[in-house]
């Protein structure tokens, strides 16, 4: 789990916005379906379940 990714779509749930995916990829050096992952999981509080995997 990259907590890195997911403290920095953490901002973005908490102001209710809906981050660009494709800049937050580029800033973590990852793929952009990796930060969309992070923010429906976050947003669903699901963060154990990717733990598992």
């Amino acid at each position: 789990m990259r907590h890195d990714i997911y403290e920095g779509v953490l901002f973005y749930i908490m102001k209710g916005i809906k981050p660009n995916y494709a800049e937050l990829g580029r800033q973590y050096n990852c793929d952009p379906r990796t930060v969309k992952k992070y923010y429906e999981a976050g947003k669903e509080n699901e963060i154990k379940r990717l733990k598992k995997r």
